[in-house]
């Protein structure tokens, strides 16, 4: 997997979601598609 890089809006958000220490993988993907990204995979390679 790529590094994440901040000025992209999707990593950023995500970034901002790590620091905060979420949960889960679930509660990381409702806030990526409640704000209109595309979730993270929970299983196999990640396209």
């Amino acid at each position: 997997m790529p590094e994440l890089y901040a000025k992209v809006p999707r990593d950023a958000l995500l970034m901002t979601l790590f620091d905060k220490k979420p949960s889960s993988i679930i509660d990381i993907n409702k806030y990526l598609t409640k704000n209109r990204m595309i979730p993270l995979k929970t299983t196999g390679v990640q396209e």
